[in-house]
Order: C-alpha cells, then sequence, then structure tokens
C-alpha cells in the first residue's frame, strides 16, 4: 500500500524523549513531599501527564497529582529537553516523504508549546499542521479528535492516510477514523499490547516508511 498523507505521533515514534521525561517527573514528585522512589517505565509514557501520574501511581490524591503534574511541566520545559532525541532515520525519512510531495502532520499528547520547541530543536520542523490536546483554547481533544481534525480540515482521503505510532490507542485511534495504522516496534508500548490491537502494518525502523510511498 502507498500513502500521500503521513500522521505521526511524536513521544516514542518520532523522538525518544523518556529521559527527559523521567528526570523531570521525579524531580517534580520530590518537589511535593513524595520521597519514596518513585518507578517510571517507558511503558508508562503516551498519555497526557495527569494520566501518566495516576498510571504511575494509582493512589495519588487529585490535587497531589494536579500540583505534581504543574512542577513537571516547569521542569520539562526549563530544562530544554536536553537529553531528547531523534530516532535513527526520522529526519531523513520525512525530509524524503515531504520531498516527493505527500503530506505530512503531527498528533501527540505532548501540549503544544513543548511539542513546537521540540521539532525545532531537533529539526523537523516540516509538518504542515501539529495538533495536540490544548491546540484551540478551551478545548481538549483526543487522539481520536486530532485524527478527526486533520483528516476534515485538509479534506484527507482515508485510503490514501495513515497514522503512526508506537501505542495501542494510536492504533485505536487510526481505527476509529477508519484509516491505516503503522506501529512502530522499538517506542514505549509493550510490544504484546501493540501487536494485539491488530495495525495494518508493523515496521522495526523508522527508515522502512519509505516502503509505503
Amino acid at each position: 500500500m502507498r500513502y500521500f498523507n503521513f500522521i505521526f505521533d511524536l513521544d516514542g515514534t518520532l523522538v525518544d524523549s523518556f529521559k527527559d521525561v523521567k528526570d523531570s517527573l521525579v524531580k517534580a514528585y520530590k518537589d511535593n513531599g513524595v520521597t519514596d522512589d518513585v518507578l517510571v517505565r517507558e511503558t508508562d509514557l503516551g498519555p497526557p501527564i495527569i494520566d501518566m501520574i495516576k498510571k504511575i501511581t494509582p493512589s495519588v490524591d487529585p490535587e497531589l497529582a494536579d500540583k505534581i503534574a504543574l512542577r513537571y511541566r516547569h521542569f520539562y520545559v526549563t530544562e530544554g529537553y536536553i537529553n531528547t532525541k531523534l530516532y535513527p532515520g526520522v529526519r531523513e525519512t520525512l525530509t524524503e516523504i515531504k520531498r516527493i510531495g505527500c503530506k505530512l502532520f503531527l498528533a501527540t499528547n505532548k501540549p503544544y508549546v513543548q511539542t513546537r520547541a521540540i521539532v525545532k530543536k531537533l529539526k523537523i520542523d516540516m509538518f504542515d499542521d501539529v495538533l495536540c490536546p490544548d491546540s484551540q483554547d478551551g478545548l481538549k481533544f483526543s487522539k481520536i479528535q486530532m485524527l478527526d481534525r486533520i483528516i476534515k480540515n485538509f479534506e484527507l482521503k482515508k485510503y490514501e492516510t495513515v497514522f503512526v505510532g508506537d501505542a495501542y490507542t494510536d492504533i485505536f485511534a487510526a481505527q476509529h477514523n477508519n484509516i491505516d495504522s503503522i506501529a512502530v516496534s522499538y517506542g514505549y508500548s509493550d510490544t504484546d499490547e501493540l501487536f494485539k490491537s491488530n495495525p495494518t502494518y508493523t515496521i522495526d525502523k523508522f527508515s522502512e516508511l519509505q516502503k509505503f510511498i
């Protein structure tokens, strides 16, 4: 199958941000008086930060979770994403997809300001549109809604469109919007869980995307 419209997840798909996220979360917990060791695993990444906190510490008080999330955002932004890096082949493959005339989109649970800073820092600021939960004031978009919005705003033909992500929730979002999905096996999700979500295709290296253009 060949596609003309590629929608990408960010963390675990294009960039490895685990160390920056983990370090900022641990600092945020400690800053709020949580002195016990907090275990942050790669499989915890993906959801919005408040959901990540609830996943990492299920018994956390909601008010404390909000405070941890606030401090996390402070640490994460001010420290400048110093350890966040592209996965091998990402910039080159995106450049090639763009060069031949395909459209590129980004749909991520990361807030908009953080997302824009990261794509600029890593020199992949080549997307036709970027959708985040807070892309529009007063609204909070889910992945399903982000894909729907991109498809409708750009009048994309669904059979020409694919969503590339590392989480089973990415695959479900694509299925809900009746578009194909490509799962990347190197991301943060549990591999068995990812495969059970029935992606249309699976790739082990980002550069393998070139066979779909």
